[in-house]
């Protein structure tokens, strides 16, 4: 198996949710429950990353969502 499901402990952590809609609402909100400081954006750049200890991409353009993701993974981040 390539995967396995992990259990993190957001609280006090700054976790960055890319796109928007229902699914990217979702996540946000799932976060903040969790006691994560969200930060929401449309579009992507690097510097959103700084701080996080989480990354989520749901509702934003592939080509998006693919910056997300090599960047989140090159900075050591946890992406979804």
């Amino acid at each position: 198996m390539a995967y396995v499901p992990i259990f993190l402990n957001l609280a006090q952590t700054r976790v960055l949710v890319l796109g928007k809609g229902e699914a990217s609402d979702r996540r946000a909100e799932t976060y903040a429950a969790a006691g994560a400081a969200v930060v929401r954006a449309e579009k992507f750049r690097p510097d959103l990353l700084d701080g996080c200890a989480l990354a989520a991409g749901a509702g934003a353009d592939e080509a998006e969502l693919q910056s997300l993701s090599a960047e989140a993974r090159r900075r050591g981040i946890p992406v979804n």
